[in-house]
């Protein structure tokens, strides 16, 4: 059991981002509801090219959540996938994962 999962009081569809289509659509998997937690917040993050962004959300979860992949939250609010970083216990062993919205 994660640490942070008792503060799982939310809930996201996750739609995971699969790839392009030869047309150039973004395909993704079937949608999944995933516990989580929200953070509305905004923060200056660097995106993969190293260029300062903002991000409006955060959430915590217990499954990796690839980026470019879609977030809706209980509002039916869409985000994308900017990053997800395992969060470890001292153990070392990954109790949760941060994903960057």
């Amino acid at each position: 059991m994660s640490i942070a999962e008792k503060y799982y009081t939310d809930t996201a569809v996750i739609e995971v981002y699969l790839g392009t289509n030869d047309r150039g659509d973004a395909i993704f998997e079937e949608a999944a509801v995933v516990p989580c937690r929200f953070s509305y917040e905004q923060k200056e993050i660097l995106d993969s090219k190293g260029e300062k962004t903002v991000s409006t959300a955060s959430m915590i979860c217990g499954i990796f959540i690839p980026s470019l992949s879609r977030v809706k939250n209980e509002l039916n609010e869409s985000f994308t996938v900017r990053s997800c970083e395992p969060v470890k216990r001292i153990s070392g062993k990954i109790d949760h994962y941060e994903v960057i919205l």
